[in-house]
Formats: structure tokens, C-alpha cells, sequence
């Protein structure tokens, strides 16, 4: 609606996506890890994304998401997933961090 493009910062959310285990669970039946899950959803999804990481083996992992595709099934079973007053950046964190809920 508005066309403003998205962007994925820390596209794992500093691991809080690995305590859901549909990721996973997807993953394995691609010979993939649930953070090259989350990444490749991402990606399908049309967003950009800044993929961090200071180890060599996850560098190389990041770019391994590029030789599968996520089935428009599974594709769906993530976007079912629903959260909702997540934040990565909590008040206190940086003098910047917005209230967004307030």
C-alpha cells in the first residue's frame, strides 16, 4: 500500500528464531539449517536482507541459500506463524529505540 521497500536486520533475530521448531523441521528435508530457512523465506518473500556474521562457516552458509527453493506449502506454513510484541531492540538498549506500542 504504501510501496516503502523492507529490509531484514538480523534476519535470525540472534537466534530467537531457532526456539521455533518449524524451522528446522523445514529445513531438514532440504539438507538445511533453520537459519538458511529463515534466510531463504526471507528472500522468496521479495525483502532484502544484511545477513551478519564474524564466522567464516556462517558466511559460507548464508550464501548456501541460494541453490533451493522453499515449496509455496512451506512458504505458507511460515507465514501462518504469527508473533506479536517481539522486539529485538529494547527501551534502554540505545537512546534511540523507538516505543512503537505506546
Amino acid at each position: 500500500e504504501t510501496k516503502i521497500a523492507l529490509s531484514s536486520y538480523c534476519s535470525v533475530a540472534r537466534g530467537e528464531v531457532f526456539k521455533h521448531p518449524l524451522f528446522a523441521e523445514i529445513g531438514a528435508r532440504y539438507g538445511k539449517t533453520a537459519a538458511q530457512t529463515v534466510l531463504r523465506w526471507i528472500l522468496q518473500k521479495g525483502v532484502s536482507m544484511n545477513t551478519m556474521s564474524t564466522k567464516p562457516e556462517n558466511i559460507r552458509a548464508n550464501f548456501e541459500i541460494l541453490d533451493f527453493a522453499l515449496s509455496p506449502h512451506d512458504m505458507k506454513r511460515i507465514d501462518a506463524m504469527n508473533a506479536t510484541n517481539y522486539r529485538i531492540l529494547k527501551a534502554g538498549m540505545l537512546p534511540w529505540v523507538p516505543d512503537w506500542d505506546r
